[in-house]
């Protein structure tokens, strides 16, 4: 067992899951204490003797352990954890794929990560398997218990809760559940967002974003976006008795991340185990996890050609609205399906019984021939392009080259929820679009995205800027409306250039397409096309920021 460098509570847990199924049937064997302290022949003297007493090895991608093996002359099949590396541009791939066999089985927690991995090696075996929750905290209550809950927590018998459970990062895009939620609060009188979860300051390094003070950045779209400031509540973070307790009682988990590393989404899978239908982006993991109209509701994701992955916020508005203002007897069934789901597809039972055949598979490989693993055309030339190294530019965005190889890189993480949202399908007039995210139209011609994960600017094709311009500014005044009225409303001067337009817009992220449902309300321009944020370049020939 590799148990190393382990700093995330999620990888705690998966850790101690792993040992507690493996060790009721195996012997488990580690590295001594003192390895942590040791250094050079000693430490190669520890790993190359765990080398020699097992079978299997199981845990993440070690390059001291894979070396040893290597020295040794051993064919020991390695179960290896690609986690969230993979979508981080599999750096541990290309500093161990030397040692790497196909004898070898790399364990990935997501379909989406079969895919990306496949993107990085041709050879490699690997099996998908999916994380337990623990049934020992999480599990549903009853009617008398969830009021007595509600009580406990000072909100009342008619409240319809939505929670956010997670860090508040960046990439979580918690930003956006605060966007969703200051529309709802108008459709949904009696409802509240209760937000559980760590502050943390994150950096997006591929893009070269970075934080600061998030927690004070989402008080600052509360008064901005017009939330009723009593109707937030911020819960900090919570040990798992008390995180039940707010499951038990909410009407609907909402999760918008488009974090690169959630190739699972535990807290979605807890949720659900306590009766609690979840509504999250159709995004990594959750694609997997979370099953649109049984379990909850996915909203779509897309991989822009310019200003990084999007979300359908308003397809988020819909989902929660018809969930919250639908009958009863909806809500019941989706709780009811919710149970079922998590304990059939994600208890530890199911979890050990999985992590068995993945180890059994790996040691029947003992003695068969071990072949390198075969590194792809994309890898060298991702390895190349978007060089994970010091310096003044984000991975992403040295080049154009190395923006469409991300693109590439993430596009098995991303998903239109039908095929009247798909990417490149001929725009019809009753499609409706949706401003992507605030913008601000400079007087240069260029156009300033206020995307908190991806502040960028971009310059349209000179024969479309005026079209594109006046498209935005329609948008702007209602983020939310069909094409056919978006063209005849605002674009009649631009009417031989409209289509064109609009396909650059939706291929950039500028705007997207979303579903119907819900009329928009009348004030949804002034709260989905202000900037929120103030977004300052940071060069590395700044000493010292100071925040006001």
């Amino acid at each position: 067992m590799i148990n190393d460098s382990i700093t995330l509570t999620s990888l705690e847990y998966l850790c101690s899951s792993i040992e507690r199924s493996l060790g009721a049937r195996h012997e488990l064997v580690y590295r001594p204490p003192q390895y942590s302290h040791s250094y050079g022949s000693r430490r190669q003297e520890m790993n190359r003797d765990l080398v020699l007493n097992c079978d299997v090895l199981v845990g993440w991608a070690d390059d001291a352990l894979l070396e040893a093996r290597h020295r040794a002359g051993s064919n020991v099949p390695y179960v290896w954890f690609g986690l969230g590396n993979m979508t981080r541009g599999f750096s541990k791939l290309k500093a161990n794929a030397q040692y790497l066999k196909t004898t070898d089985v790399l364990v990935c927690n997501c379909s989406g990560d079969v895919e990306v991995a496949r993107k990085f090696m041709s050879n490699a075996r690997m099996r998908v398997l999916p994380i337990s929750f623990d049934e020992s905290n999480f599990y549903p209550s009853d009617e008398d218990s969830r009021r007595d809950i509600k009580k406990e927590l000072g909100f009342r018998p008619e409240d319809k809760i939505l929670l956010y459970a997670g860090r508040l990062t960046v990439e979580k895009n918690v930003q956006a559940v605060l966007k969703i939620f200051s529309v709802l609060q108008d459709m949904v009188p009696d409802a509240h967002l209760a937000i559980v979860g760590q502050d943390g300051e994150d950096p997006f390094v591929e893009f070269g974003v970075f934080p600061t003070g998030v927690r004070n950045t989402l008080y600052k779209m509360i008064e901005k976006l017009g939330v009723v400031p009593r109707r937030v509540h911020f819960f900090g973070k919570r040990p798992m008795g008390e995180l039940r307790k707010l499951y038990s009682i909410t009407d609907a988990v909402v999760n918008m991340t488009l974090h690169h590393d959630e190739n699972f989404g535990l807290g979605q899978v807890e949720a659900m185990a306590c009766g609690t239908p979840v509504v999250c982006t159709n995004w990594g993991g959750l694609k997997d996890t979370v099953v649109d109209g049984e379990t909850g509701f996915r909203v779509s994701t897309f991989a822009s050609s310019a200003l990084g992955v999007k979300a359908d916020w308003w397809g988020g508005v819909c989902k929660l609205a018809s969930l919250l203002t639908g009958d009863e007897a909806e809500r019941l069934r989706l709780r009811r399906n919710s149970v079922e789901h998590a304990g059939k597809n994600f208890s530890f039972a199911t979890f050990s019984r999985l992590l068995e055949e993945v180890v059994a598979e790996a040691a029947a490989l003992k003695e068969s021939p071990a072949e390198p693993l075969e590194l792809t055309d994309f890898a060298r030339e991702f390895w190349r392009d978007c060089p994970h190294v010091r310096g003044p530019f984000p991975y992403y965005r040295f080049s154009p080259r190395a923006y469409e190889l991300y693109r590439q890189l993430i596009t098995p993480y991303t998903g239109a929820m039908s095929d009247g949202v798909a990417a490149g399908k001929e725009l019809a007039d009753d499609d409706v679009l949706c401003l992507a995210s605030p913008v601000v139209l400079n007087a240069d011609g260029s156009i300033w995205v206020d995307d908190m994960i991806f502040p960028f600017s971009l310059t349209p094709p000179a024969d479309l800027a005026a079209a594109v311009r006046a498209a935005l500014a329609g948008l702007k005044a209602e983020p939310v409306i069909e094409a056919g009225s978006l063209i005849d409303e605002h674009l009649l001067d631009h009417e031989e250039d409209a289509a064109d337009a609009l396909s650059w817009m939706l291929d950039a992220g500028l705007i997207l397409r979303t579903q119907s449902g819900f009329a928009p309300p009348g004030n949804l321009g002034a709260l989905m096309a202000t900037p929120l944020f103030t977004v300052q370049r940071v060069t590395p020939e700044v000493d010292v920021v100071l925040f006001g």
